[in-house]
Parts: C-alpha cells; sequence; structure tokens
C-alpha cells in the first residue's frame, strides 16, 4: 500500500505545523461530519493549533503564518471571510476540508443567526473545481487506502469534483489545445466494487505545481459520514507538507536492442527548502514484465531550491531482451517515502504485430469473421491527456488499457489534437521521441488486443507555414508527409484505423466551426476554378451573365469569395448574397473531399491495404462543416460525435448515416 499510497507514510516528524481551524458556535455542518469542538481538541491538541472564528479569519489567515487552514464543516463555509480564503490559497496555502462539496454551499450571519445560501459553483470554480456529483456508496464493497485512513471510516454518500488544472494554452492559436500541468489530482482512498475496480474516491489530493495557489496542497475529505482521529491527524500533516511532485522518466519510451537506457528523476517542491527537506539520494529499479529485477541504481541528486535532478545510463540494459519493463524510483520528502513508477519498451520496429484487422460494411463492424460490437472510448493518457506522445509513460498506459479491458472496452480512440509543430518541423523532421512513444502506444494496445483509431488534426489541418489549411501546396505536401511519417511505421500492422480530422470546419481559426472564406490567393484560385466547372459557359462574360441571374445580384464582383456579412446579414434591407454563399458551402465540400483524397493517398502508401479510413466529424457536419453525406463514399466508413445538442442525439445519428456506409458513435453523451 506504501506504493499506492506513498505520501501517507508516517516517518520522523519536522516541528509541528500551524494550523488554523475556522470554528464558530453554531455554524451548520452541511454534508459533513457533524465534529463537535472536543473532537478538533481530541484530534489536534493544544501545539500550535488555533481555533478561528469568522472574524479572527479575515484578520489573521495567511500564508506565513499558518501551515494548514482546516475548514470542518464539509460544504459550507463563511462567506464574509471567502477574500481572505481566496488570497490564502493564491499564497500557496494549504487547506484540508472535511466534508462534503468544497465551498459550494456560503453561510452568512443574519440577525445573529447563520443562514446558508443555495448550492452553487460560483466559488470552487475559481479554484478549478468546475462541479460535482453524488457517488451512492451502495455498489461500493470495500476501500483501498492505508489502515490509518481506513479505521472508524464511513461514506453515507461520497461526492466527486470536476478539475480543472490549467488556466492557459500551450498553443494558443489552436482551440484543441492543452495546457500547462499545473496540478496533480491524486486519490488517498479508493472505494472498489465487487470486481475490484475503483469507482469512487472519498479523500483526494490536489498539489497545486504552478500558476496561481502554486505551492499549496489541497486535501479533501469529499464525502458525508465519519472521519477517525487517526485519519484526521494523517490528513492534516499529508495537507501540512504542500505540493510537491516526483517522477522517473525513460528518455524514450521505446527502445531498440543494443540502445543503453537513459533515465531521469525529478523532484519538484515549489515552496523549496529542498536542501533542507529532501534525501540527497534516490533508489531506481528496472523489472521486467515479470516483476524480476534486472538493475539497481543508487542516483544522487542535484539539489537547487525548488528541484532536484538526477539522470543516468544503464549500459547492463543494452543486453535486455525485447519487452516491456518497468522502472521504480524511491526517495524521501520529510522523512516521508514517494515513489513513483515508469515503463519502457524493447522492440524491433518490425516486430510490431499485426493484430486481428477489421472489415467493415454498410451496417458494422467485422473480426474474426463475425460481427464486432464496439464499446469504446477516446483515450490518451490517465495522467498527461492529450501529450501522452510528448510525455510518456507506459506503464500508465498499461494500466489503463489492463483496467479498459476488464471493463470490456474493445476499441480506443486516440491522435493528437494540438501541438503539431512539436511533433513535425516546419522543414519536415519528426520528432523521433514521439514515433517512438507511438511505437509504445501500439504494443501496449496489442498486449490487451484493443484496435486504435488514430486521428492526425482536429478541427482544421495544421499548415506548417501555408496559408491554407485545404488548398495551399505546400500544407498539403506537409500534412502528408507528416501523416506518412505514422503510417509508414505501422505497414504489417492490420488493426489500427486512420481517421484525418477530429470535427473538421472549413475556413480558417478567425472563424473556426463556421464553413467561411479565408479570402487567401489559393482559395480565390480554387473558387474561381470550381465555378468555372460548375457553371460552365461559353465566354467570361456569359459566365459572369449566368451568375448573376443564379445568385440574384448586380455586384460586378461576382467571381471574388463571399463576404462575411453575406453569411451573417438576415435583414432583408442588406445588399446581401445568400444563394452565393449556398454555392460556398458546397465548394466547401468539394474542396474538403479533394482533401480527403490526397491525404488518402499518404496512407495508402505504406502498402497495407487492411487499415481502414474515417473522419470523425461532430453534429456541425449536418450544418456548416464537412457533411458525412458528402465525404462517405471516400472513406471506409462514417463517425459521428453527437454530444453537444442534447435534444437531438438520436436525430443527427439517424441524418449522418449514409445508406452505403456504417456509422460510428465515436463520441457521445450529454452535454454540460
Amino acid at each position: 500500500m506504501a506504493s499506492a499510497f506513498p505520501e501517507l507514510v508516517l516517518g520522523a516528524q519536522r516541528p509541528p505545523p500551524s494550523i488554523a481551524v475556522f470554528w464558530e458556535p453554531g455554524f451548520p455542518s452541511i454534508q459533513g461530519f457533524d465534529i463537535t469542538q472536543e473532537d478538533i481538541t481530541e484530534w489536534l491538541g493544544d501545539g500550535a493549533s488555533r481555533l478561528l472564528s469568522e472574524q479572527q479569519l479575515i484578520e489573521q489567515l495567511n500564508a506565513s503564518r499558518f501551515d494548514l487552514l482546516i475548514t470542518p464543516y464539509g460544504s459550507a463555509f463563511p462567506k464574509r471571510a471567502w477574500p481572505q480564503i481566496l488570497k490564502y490559497l493564491r499564497e500557496g496555502g494549504n487547506w484540508l476540508n472535511l466534508g462534503g462539496v468544497p465551498l459550494s454551499r456560503p453561510v452568512v450571519r443574519t440577525a445573529g443567526k447563520w443562514r446558508a445560501e443555495a448550492h452553487q459553483t460560483t466559488y470552487h470554480k475559481l479554484l478549478g473545481i468546475t462541479h460535482s456529483f453524488p457517488v451512492e456508496t451502495t455498489g461500493i464493497t470495500g476501500y483501498d487506502a492505508p489502515k490509518e485512513l481506513k479505521n472508524s471510516f464511513k461514506a453515507q454518500e461520497i461526492y466527486e469534483l470536476y478539475v480543472r488544472l490549467s488556466s492557459s494554452k500551450n498553443e494558443p492559436g489552436e482551440d484543441g489545445s492543452d495546457g500547462p500541468h499545473e496540478g496533480i489530482v491524486r486519490p488517498l482512498m479508493l472505494g472498489v466494487n465487487r470486481d475490484s475496480r475503483p469507482i469512487a474516491a472519498p479523500i483526494i489530493q490536489i498539489d497545486r505545481l504552478l500558476a496561481d495557489f502554486a505551492g499549496g496542497r489541497w486535501v479533501f475529505a469529499n464525502y458525508t459520514g465519519t472521519l477517525g482521529v487517526q485519519a484526521l491527524l494523517v490528513l492534516a500533516q499529508t495537507a501540512a507538507r504542500g505540493a510537491s511532485r516526483f517522477e522517473v522518466k525513460s528518455k524514450f519510451a521505446c527502445y531498440r536492442p543494443g540502445e543503453a537506457l537513459s533515465l531521469s528523476v525529478q523532484l519538484t517542491r515549489p515552496k523549496g527548502e529542498l536542501e533542507k527537506r529532501a534525501s540527497k539520494q534516490c533508489a531506481v529499479e528496472v523489472r521486467d514484465s515479470n516483476n524480476r529485477l534486472v538493475s539497481p541504481l543508487t542516483l544522487t541528486f542535484d539539489v537547487k531550491n525548488t528541484v532536484a535532478t538526477a539522470s543516468a545510463q544503464f549500459v547492463d540494459s543494452i543486453e535486455l531482451p525485447p519487452g516491456f519493463y518497468k522502472v521504480h524510483a524511491r526517495t524521501t520528502l520529510d522523512s516521508v517515502e514517494l515513489t513513483h513508477a515508469s515503463g519502457f519498451w524493447i522492440y524491433e520496429i518490425e516486430q510490431l504485430p499485426s493484430g486481428k484487422p477489421l472489415t467493415v460494411d454498410k451496417h458494422f463492424f467485422y473480426r474474426d469473421g463475425k460481427v464486432f460490437p464496439v464499446t469504446g472510448t477516446t483515450y490518451m493518457a490517465s495522467d498527461v491527456h492529450r501529450r501522452f506522445l510528448l510525455d510518456p509513460n507506459p506503464l500508465v498506459w498499461d494500466n489503463d488499457f489492463r483496467a479498459m479491458k476488464e471493463a470490456g472496452v474493445n476499441m480506443i480512440r486516440t491522435g493528437i489534437w494540438t501541438g503539431w509543430r512539436h511533433y513535425m518541423t516546419e522543414s519536415g523532421q519528426m520528432n523521433d521521441a514521439m514515433l517512438r512513444a507511438f511505437d509504445a502506444f501500439l504494443l501496449t494496445a496489442h498486449k490487451y488486443d484493443i484496435p486504435v483509431i488514430f486521428t492526425f488534426f482536429a478541427f482544421l489541418p495544421h499548415t506548417w507555414g501555408g496559408e491554407n489549411a485545404y488548398l495551399d501546396p505546400r500544407s498539403i505536401k506537409a500534412q502528408q508527409q507528416f501523416i506518412s511519417g505514422f503510417t509508414k511505421r505501422c505497414s504489417r500492422v492490420d488493426d489500427v484505423i486512420w481517421d484525418f480530422i477530429n470535427e473538421p470546419s472549413f475556413g480558417s481559426y478567425k472563424y473556426i466551426w463556421s464553413c467561411r472564406p479565408n479570402y487567401d490567393e489559393h482559395e480565390r484560385a480554387a473558387w474561381k476554378e470550381w465555378l468555372r466547372e460548375r457553371y460552365p459557359a461559353a465566354t467570361d462574360e456569359e459566365h459572369v451573365s449566368r451568375l448573376q441571374q443564379l445568385w440574384r445580384t448586380t455586384a460586378d464582383d461576382l467571381l471574388e469569395l463571399p463576404k462575411i456579412q453575406d453569411f451573417e446579414s438576415v435583414n432583408l434591407i442588406d445588399e446581401r448574397r445568400p444563394l452565393k454563399t449556398l454555392d460556398f458551402r458546397l465548394f466547401a465540400q468539394d474542396m474538403f473531399i479533394r482533401w480527403v483524397r490526397q491525404m488518402t493517398t499518404a496512407i495508402k502508401s505504406n502498402g497495407n491495404a487492411k487499415q481502414l479510413i474515417t473522419v470523425g466529424q461532430d453534429e456541425n457536419g449536418l450544418g456548416d462543416s464537412p457533411n458525412p453525406q458528402f465525404f462517405a463514399r471516400e472513406i471506409d466508413f462514417t463517425s459521428l460525435h453527437n454530444w453537444w445538442n442534447n435534444d437531438d442525439l438520436v436525430w443527427d445519428s439517424v441524418l449522418a448515416k449514409t445508406p452505403s456506409k456504417m456509422s460510428l458513435m465515436e463520441e457521445t453523451g450529454v452535454m454540460f
């Protein structure tokens, strides 16, 4: 259990932390533990702990004076003290909330009595907690946690939190961008069902590493029930230590036989003082898939205030046979053991397993000659999500794929939603470490016999310096080169499916989600050529005259792209040409089809005709975006993401289905 919950192992203690406990007689406890003042005294003793009233909290609470704030009333908190609480947390203050959903029920004093306001997300949203949902405990058969937490623990209802830990974009110009890794959420206790699968986390820890709140550690006992004395002490000590992060990484997610393994270890504590608090050394072990120790090593940290680093090459790893390997690292901070684990593969690229191919007709997938009903999910990584190929941890993937397999998942969809410049430079140089991570991901999927749908782009194809995502020859060439960088590695892999682009629009990022002109020279030329082919005429004068009649206009700039106001104005008195915008939308459909054909050549160049091709489109494909009814004939099956229009989930799936091609629901659900 120490490896699962490393920071709950008690070691030699530093001087007692200074703790502020909010306490007011008669203050309502909502979804909490019904704690009394005697409980607080028994739990924390006298020491450096102080009970603070609402007014004292406003006057005294700050991060330099108190190592920890405890709010013991569940979802309830003193509204008047909110500005000071927020200031304290932004200073990197540590926080332990006992019960309920933190900061969801503001409480005010009126006429000498405490009154709770309505449940709301207003306050905790500012901390990155967007909302919560209750989990009944009837399906929980046991709890996975250190014994100090399980003693006297009882949960009547658990409240799971949606946490958003990025406040900015890594790629400001991209709608699919991820953000900086500003924090880490860890479960300190897991509720498991009869199949031993985790279904709830009644106690969690959030370490804030960057930006607002950096250095603070928040521990939430987010349930209604009881908590023992020993558990409260452990949670208080854990929270008071502040945020930290300990990681071991392999240079590559895949190595070729004969290459030396290269590892790095990093310990981060935003509040610094690592020279005084951290061990000088770190133990590292490499184990094979049977958990046999194949290489131990002790590393010495180079410590610089907030960061301690170490690295090494394992020369003896040159003799390791192909397979999957785990890396375990261990050190101490404040005399508490920290552990982290990663993994890597050793393999020859020619040894990528082929897998069982999928075939398709107009209604179903088939595998092994049988109908293959899909129960799948979109998956990247449970630790870094969209950065899974840039910051890979194959051990996380291995654990996740095992869990998905046990849960009945038989297909996953993944890919690249952002940051294409990190995957291939404008000169066409592919990122070798990323491609090795891609190989490791497929190896892991094959280990559990789960086919992969891999997506290359999202919303608009990356241009690599070109002017138009679909029409600039420079962009087309780069996109084909990018796609080929992946597909050629998979010439022997039969069960990978290629998805060109997630939810494509046509136009530019300025008008993303809408079909609007980009107004570049490549688009102007393609538009004029398309008009000549669609409306042929003997002379240019006859061509213009015909367009004037079709579009009901007297304007003399007919061959130019439609103006933005032609799409947006709905006033009858305006000089507006909606029939011209209709033609532009048809032009956009044809140009997308042309682009799909161009990208298909990049995939087919790997020589494997068993690999299927699709495009994952959302409901807007039935409106302003590329429509599967137009491009279906260019791909093997269509895919729909019906989750924005809550009232139209079934209707959208019906409209997107073409007579000749199967339709896969790649994303579905209720938007909130």
